[in-house]
């Protein structure tokens, strides 16, 4: 993911999607990527996306291979 507004307007214009994974490379690239996936947490995701406030969702972070996000959408 290439930014914090990419994941917003994926998130906004894909209406009828139902599960989202996000992995952030942090091999080759620089230290920009890092700072998108430390800076994104639940509370930031519902401050910054309607949808997010409206509906249900649960959002896991985890750091086994690389760092990734994991959203899944409720009614």
């Amino acid at each position: 993911m290439a930014s914090k507004h990419m994941i917003i307007d994926i998130i906004e214009q894909f209406l009828t999607l139902e599960n989202l994974d996000i992995f952030f490379d942090d091999g080759e690239l620089d230290d920009d990527y890092m700072t998108i996936y430390k800076g994104i947490k639940n509370n930031w995701l519902m401050e910054h996306t309607h949808r997010l406030k409206s509906h249900h969702f649960t959002c896991r972070h985890s750091k086994d291979f690389f760092p990734s996000m994991y959203l899944s959408f409720g009614d």
